[in-house]
């Protein structure tokens, strides 16, 4: 499992490398960037709760929710004329944003001991 996690997050940095190389620039003001965010995000909320009704557990459901989403993102920005980084490096920002707001929505509603004496 240690595996994959370091290949997931090897994978998910890679987009941020090929920032410097290229001319299109990453910014938050960017439409497309924020759509690339949004659907990200979408996505990964979407996969990891599809992941978990099939009955893998939170953290592996929460990987191959990231790495689903990573995936398609990957393969929509090598089908389009031109690759970019930016919008690669939007799409890991809305993964990771995802992966916050699932894990906090696990803790906020994990079901707690009861207080009731036995």
């Amino acid at each position: 499992m240690k595996k994959i996690i370091n290949i997931a997050l090897l994978l998910a940095f890679i987009p941020l490398l090929s920032l410097a190389a290229d001319e299109d620039k990453f910014s938050l003001s960017d439409t497309d960037k924020q759509l690339h965010m949004i659907a990200s995000y979408g996505l990964t909320f979407t996969f990891t709760d599809i992941y978990r009704r099939m009955g893998q557990s939170k953290w592996k459901s929460l990987l191959w929710g990231s790495l689903s989403t990573l995936a398609i993102g990957t393969i929509k920005e090598i089908t389009d004329p031109k690759f970019s980084g930016p919008d690669m490096a939007a799409d890991a920002v809305g993964i990771t944003i995802g992966a916050g707001v699932i894990i906090s929505l696990d803790a906020i509603w994990e079901p707690q001991p009861s207080l009731k004496a036995k």
